[in-house]
């Protein structure tokens, strides 16, 4: 539990530097600068503890399955916060997410058939 933690903290942290580039702080967008941190901080946390669900290591067929769905989960908050923002199209938006959607399936199934099937001691 403690290692779902750290990459949810620490990632959360990243997603709150990355909002940071759409903050201005001037006296008219305090509101939606104040937004953007929380919704970069929360994607940030829910892309880390994805992450610490994948790297924790397991000899179970059913959680093996499931770390693609993590992979996918992931991948569709990343594709959502890259592909989301004033001016974009949705259109752009939802060839982003499947860009980002089809990298996650690639790689969840290139985790799942190259993992170790050897029990964990």
């Amino acid at each position: 539990m403690n290692r779902k933690l750290y990459w949810t903290l620490g990632v959360g942290l990243v997603g709150l530097l990355l909002a940071t580039k759409e903050t201005y702080w001037f006296p008219g967008t305090y509101f939606h600068d104040a937004e953007s941190l929380a919704l970069g901080t929360l994607a940030g946390g829910a892309i880390g503890f994805l992450l610490g669900c994948i790297v924790e290591k397991t000899a179970d067929e059913r959680r093996k399955r499931l770390k693609i769905l993590y992979w996918l989960a992931a991948m569709a908050v990343f594709g959502f916060y890259l592909g989301f923002g004033k001016g974009v199209s949705t259109r752009t938006t939802l060839m982003v997410m499947a860009w980002t959607l089809g990298i996650g399936l690639a790689v969840g199934l290139l985790q799942y058939f190259l993992q170790s099937k050897e029990p964990i001691r």
